[in-house]
């Protein structure tokens, strides 16, 4: 991947010094402390076959075997996690400047690694999402420029890494049947290769047992949401930790009737996308609208997911000029609502705020958070909403 020019604009060099900075100075903040302690724990007891972060297991092993204690994990995670965030942000900037310029593609660069969300989820919290999201934008990388089966590796590992993952994987399927045609076999095969060598060590070839580890992470909170300032939220807060198995209407159980209605609401996202499927970058809004219908309307929801959505909504911003104001509000706003959630989860632990008090601000943003997505589903049906030029290769 070039960079042409970039290297010589001061501002690239700001930016990315700014954004190295914050992280750095925030290295030594001991991240989210259950996550991390699972991840030390079941890496240094080499029950790693426990955890549904297969895909996970020999970067964490590999920084295990050189760190003493969990601090010492902690810190030495954040090296490829702050990586991921900047090779992420280099592939926006990438994809955008080629179609739309270089100063698009700075803009994008800048509302991706600056993003205060993506720094907390990255500094505060040492979580492997950002490492997820770099899997996902190289592949969609990869689909652009014909690349079919480094497009395949590159699926494979997504596959073992989180259940949530199968929301970028099938959008991104469908565009790989469009794009790459014949040649769709060998991202098949390379998905299936890659998977297989990394499963291989906890699970042989026994693809039944991965797959039920890898969805066993949907049923570790049965609950309605776990802190997702979501469509549940916004309906009612009074008692989001019941189990999502309660029935919500007549036989239908709150769990159900998210499935419903993802699945409704994907068949007509994946019309549209198939309307506009000769402009390549119909995939980015398509993805966008694909995850944030899962984290607004499936059970058991974290309030980091819309995190998987922030790249897919940056390059629909820069690549839709129409769609860039209005899609500015969700960015802002969906940043924003984050870091109120990373706030109340971090509170919890320490009872500084009072309950009531967090119910009630919960709701609030969560039903802004809903206006938010209604207000995207607009801008995706509304008129011109698709550009006819396509992204070169």
């Amino acid at each position: 991947m070039k960079l042409p020019r970039f290297w010589r604009t001061k501002w690239f060099w700001v930016v990315l010094g700014l954004g190295v900075i914050v992280r750095v100075a925030l290295w030594t903040v001991p991240g989210h402390g259950w996550d991390v302690e699972q991840w030390w724990k079941l890496t240094h007891e080499n029950n790693f076959g426990n955890s549904y972060h297969v895909g996970f297991y020999y970067l964490f092993k590999a920084i295990e075997l050189i760190s003493p204690d969990q601090l010492t994990f902690n810190y030495i995670l954040k090296l490829p996690i702050y990586l991921a965030d900047l090779l992420s942000g280099l592939i926006i900037l990438d994809l955008v400047r080629k179609g739309f310029g270089d100063t698009k593609g700075l803009w994008a660069f800048v509302f991706y690694f600056l993003n205060p969300a993506l720094i907390w989820l990255s500094t505060c919290w040492s979580q492997v999402d950002t490492i997820i999201i770099l899997l996902s934008l190289a592949s969609i990388w990869c689909l652009f420029n014909k690349k079919a089966f480094l497009l395949g590796i590159l699926s494979g590992l997504l596959l073992t890494t989180k259940p949530q993952v199968i929301f970028i994987l099938v959008p991104l399927l469908l565009a790989a049947l469009v794009y790459l045609k014949k040649d769709i076999w060998k991202s098949l095969l390379a998905a299936f290769i890659s998977l297989s060598i990394v499963i291989f060590p906890l699970f042989g070839l026994n693809y039944l047992s991965f797959i039920n580890k890898f969805f066993f992470a949907y049923g570790l909170d049965n609950q309605i949401t776990v802190s997702a300032n979501n469509f549940w939220l916004a309906l009612d807060s009074s008692n989001l930790a019941r189990p999502d198995s309660d029935l919500i209407f007549g036989l239908v159980s709150y769990k159900n009737a998210g499935y419903i209605i993802f699945g409704i609401l994907f068949l007509f996202f994946a019309k549209k996308w198939w309307k506009n499927r000769k402009d390549e970058q119909a995939i980015f809004p398509f993805l966008f609208m694909t995850i944030f219908t899962f984290f607004m309307f499936f059970t058991r929801a974290h309030e980091r997911y819309t995190i998987y959505a922030l790249p897919f909504l940056i390059l629909w911003m820069f690549s839709f000029s129409q769609s860039k104001k209005s899609n500015n509000i969700f960015f802002l706003f969906s940043s924003f609502t984050f870091l109120i959630f990373a706030t109340y989860v971090v509170s919890q632990n320490g009872d500084h705020v009072q309950a009531d008090t967090l119910k009630l601000l919960m709701q609030i943003l969560a039903g802004f958070m809903l206006a938010a997505y209604l207000f995207s589903i607009y801008n995706f049906y509304g008129k011109n909403r698709f550009n006819k030029k396509v992204l070169p290769a």
